[in-house]
């Protein structure tokens, strides 16, 4: 299977994520955070559709929009997870830091075209945001959702360290030409984010499930107490 193919499945893959996260938040539990999943979600999906178009429109959309929305994506899914979990908003730091990577990925593209230089940067972005939220998840484990905790605890932890193997891979490699045609690394990193994103969203879905079941145990609670 080639990378495009592979790229096209994993953003089908994360738009159909976002769309069941925001079907359970519209139709059962608004809750804080979740809408930042399914934007983190559908961030990522835009992303990789214009990873498709490389080639085809300019190196500012394909390549440094691109990068800016997939860091975006893994920014307001860590972000969502803080305020699901009742951690205080960060959305300042959600919101700057992603940022960082538009320079790098200009200068890369448009002034001295590096390949693996831009799967360096984009990969460490990717494994920053998902170490902090393998971070938040289990920093304290004694609060609600432990199975989603502990579940979606792992998910991350596996895919910081697979963009962290990446970059290195990418560092000691430092392969050339087109980024559709750069080789196993990229092919399995692909790979592994299609399969990142199916437990992605039944994580999330576990997650809603298990606090939905606290709160309906603490109201069945209070109505016996209240009897």
């Amino acid at each position: 299977m080639d990378i495009l193919t592979l790229v096209i499945i994993t953003a089908v893959i994360s738009l159909s994520c976002s769309i069941s996260v925001f079907l359970m938040y519209k139709l059962k539990f608004q809750e804080s955070g979740i809408l930042s999943w399914v934007l983190g979600s559908f961030s990522i999906s835009c992303a990789l559709f214009l990873f498709t178009l490389r080639g085809r429109v300019p190196d500012l959309i394909s390549i440094v929009t691109a990068n800016l929305l997939i860091t975006y994506g893994f920014a307001f899914i860590w972000h969502g997870m803080r305020r699901f979990i009742g951690r205080i908003s960060m959305l300042k730091t959600t919101l700057t830091v992603p940022v960082l990577i538009v320079p790098v990925m200009y200068w890369f593209s448009a002034v001295d075209p590096v390949l693996w230089i831009r799967i360096i940067a984009a990969s460490l972005f990717i494994a920053i945001f998902s170490g902090a939220t393998f971070f938040e998840l289990y920093r304290d484990r004694s609060l609600n959702e432990p199975v989603a905790r502990n579940y979606l605890g792992i998910l991350f932890f596996l895919n910081t360290s697979v963009f962290i193997l990446r970059a290195l891979i990418t560092s000691i490699q430092q392969g050339t030409g087109a980024f559709l045609f750069s080789g196993h690394i990229t092919t399995f990193t692909f790979i592994w984010t299609a399969v990142f994103f199916v437990g992605l969203t039944s994580g999330m879905v576990l997650m809603i499930s298990e606090r939905l079941r606290a709160q309906q145990r603490q109201t069945a609670l209070a109505l016996k107490e209240s009897n």
